[in-house]
């Protein structure tokens, strides 16, 4: 009788060991075995300037129609990084862009931003996803202006018709 009380204690242990082991690993895989990989990106995405906000997937496609640019209006700028990101493991994300008046209102400088976080993870999903940002200048007056983003300048003058200005 001795014998199999001892042998009941020890399968008792023995499961609260395995259960406590599995517990420890369920976690462990949860919280503890991924790693974190930051990315960042500055002035690297497509950016495209027109009259009106544009779609990201027109700026990746260049599918991008003649617009009338107006006096007295803002400029709007949309930037694309153009990254397969995963819904499941891309997180954090972050994009901003800025559009700035320099040199007696003559020239508009353009920076952009994005960021996000890698989580290592088993299973990733493809859905590739795009990190896109939207901004705008304070509304221009009609004159010649030049666009300088990431080392190019292009011009742009108002009042004009045509398709947005863009860089690759």
């Amino acid at each position: 009788m001795k014998s199999r009380f001892i042998s009941m204690k020890r399968t008792i242990s023995n499961w609260r060991t395995m259960a406590s082991f599995l517990s420890l690993m369920a976690l462990t895989a949860l919280f503890g075995c991924q790693d974190e990989e930051p990315v960042t990106f500055e002035n690297e995405s497509p950016f495209c300037v027109g009259s009106y906000e544009v779609g990201g997937s027109d700026v990746i496609d260049g599918t991008l129609e003649e617009m009338p640019f107006v006096g007295e209006l803002p400029i709007y700028g949309t930037a694309v990084f153009d990254y397969c990101l995963s819904s499941s493991c891309d997180i954090d994300r972050q994009a901003n862009c800025a559009m700035r008046l320099q040199s007696g209102g003559e020239i508009i400088d353009v920076s952009t931003h994005g960021s996000y976080t890698r989580a290592s993870a088993n299973m990733c999903t493809q859905d590739c996803g795009t990190l896109a940002a939207h901004c705008r200048t304070t509304p221009l007056p009609e004159g010649d202006y030049i666009i300088r983003y990431n080392g190019q300048e292009k011009p742009l003058t108002i009042p004009s018709t045509g398709t947005p200005v863009c860089f690759d």
